[in-house]
């Protein structure tokens, strides 16, 4: 009976380790897109094609060899994720708090550098966080078996290189080196331990200590953290066809991440805690090995994350309104599953496992225009929708995604000859959506996500 506490304790923590990679790679997902303020301001409609926009070489690493002057641009985006759970009839022993305003807010900058070595040849830098958010739920909410809490932040150093051959098309290779940080907290439901079952209750009752309640004394935690450095590439073409057309095409590669060394740590409640304390729970701990009711160990797992492919055209309509299309596409089938390995003992046992994630390819479509009010000031709207690559039957409480729908509007300021100022707000309604999620051997979570976010972007770029 007492094997049974490791099997279950090890599938926990595998589908902690796996969903806290899956953070990382979701496309619609977490994934940060927003890296260029301006361009935001049209929902990133025509981004793909937009010569005058130096951040929009993270889509495109073409885009500087557009560029006659060193250029700097500064920007920030405050990103608040707003996430309701209601509950539609999960396990009644699971509780009955539901979930919400889960999400939180998140801080992302990008800093991007233009050098044109000559008229032919420009270099580009980009350090930008490419994902980025935090989801916070109540410690005894419903699902409080699936997740607590979820922190995640990616960072991508970008140099490119970019080349004028003739007058109107460019092309641009670059690298990508991107880091990645994961932290997550979720509770961990001793109930459900073999040992637990035959001889907590009756210890319990035996020794008068408390059991269950509103507070859930006998819920244990689970906490994981740890980092990644993966490398890719990225590469890019741009071409006038005609004066007032322009055509862009942008590749990112796959990206591989090992989290190698992830920490995971686990510990009992005060339920737990006071149940090992009995003569019982001394021999169990003396039989498995144990010195502590706390247990520290480590987990790796391998994740590829998927290619992607934009296109977009930039058309100006008149010398003062522009529009712009943006088609992206992304390889999310090869998220079919991921494994994770524990490099240490947990609860004296050792095990990999497999999370089933089954994620199809999806599309992003964007459109977007700007109209120059004066020589100073410019305006700015866009919509878009973005697919997801999660099916119903696989999504989870860790990343409750769905279809989204973006509205944007933006405004352009030149404040000096060589000083612009941008800002833009997007909002993104989410497609409602439900989840069936078993939670433990014997529990389910059943109920409906609802979400919507905002972000609020500010760049300077100045121009020597």
């Amino acid at each position: 009976m007492l094997k049974t506490t490791g099997i279950f304790l090890r599938k926990m923590l595998v589908v902690g380790v796996c969903i806290s990679l899956v953070e990382i790679a979701s496309g619609a997902g977490f994934a940060i897109i927003e890296q260029t303020t301006r361009s935001m301001g049209r929902a990133l409609g025509g981004v793909t094609a937009d010569t005058k926009d130096v951040n929009a070489m993270y889509f495109n690493p073409s885009i500087p060899a557009w560029f006659d002057k060193d250029e700097v641009s500064v920007g920030i985006h405050f990103l608040k994720i707003q996430i309701n759970y209601s509950d539609k009839g999960s396990s009644p022993s699971l509780g009955s708090e539901e979930g919400n305003d889960i999400g939180g807010w998140s801080n992302i900058p990008n800093i991007v550098y233009v050098h044109p070595f000559s008229k032919e040849f420009s270099f580009g830098l980009m350090l930008s966080g490419t994902s980025g958010t935090k989801t916070d739920f109540n410690n005894y909410w419903v699902g409080r078996y699936t997740a607590t809490m979820t922190d995640i932040a990616v960072m991508d150093f970008n140099p490119v290189i970019a080349w004028r051959p003739i007058e109107n098309l460019s092309l641009g290779l670059g690298l990508v080196v991107e880091y990645a940080m994961v932290k997550q907290d979720q509770r961990l439901d001793f109930r459900q331990l073999d040992y637990y079952n035959s001889y907590g209750k009756a210890t319990y009752a035996q020794y008068g200590l408390p059991w269950g309640g509103p507070d859930h004394i006998e819920d244990g935690k689970i906490k994981m953290d740890g980092d990644s450095v993966a490398v890719g590439f990225t590469a890019g073409i741009s071409y006038k066809p005609l004066e007032k057309t322009t055509l862009g095409i942008g590749f990112r590669s796959r990206m591989r991440h090992h989290l190698k060394d992830m920490k995971v740590r686990t510990h009992g409640g005060a339920a737990v805690k006071q149940f090992l304390g009995t003569p019982v729970g001394q021999q169990i701990m003396e039989a498995q090995g144990w010195t502590d009711f706390r247990t520290h160990g480590k987990a790796s797992s391998y994740l590829h994350l998927p290619a992607s492919v934009t296109v977009g055209i930039m058309q100006e309509i008149t010398d003062v309104w522009r529009v712009g299309l943006d088609l992206a596409w992304s390889e999310q089938h090869v998220m079919e599953d991921l494994r994770a390995e524990f490099d240490e003992p947990m609860y004296g046992s050792k095990t990999s496992d497999r999370l089933v994630m089954n994620w199809e390819d999806n599309w992003r479509v964007a459109l977007g225009t700007e109209y120059d009010l004066n020589d100073k000031l410019t305006v700015r709207m866009g919509g878009a929708w973005d697919q997801t690559p999660i099916q119903d039957k696989y999504r989870n409480t860790k990343m409750p995604d769905s279809d989204r729908y973006w509205i944007a509007f933006g405004l352009g300021y030149q404040i000096t000859e060589n000083l612009r100022a941008d800002i833009a707000w997007t909002h993104i309604f989410y497609q409602s959506n439900s989840t069936h999620q078993q939670v433990t051997e014997t529990e389910t979570l059943h109920g409906k996500f609802g979400a919507c976010s905002d972000t609020f972007s500010l760049s300077f770029n100045y121009c020597f």
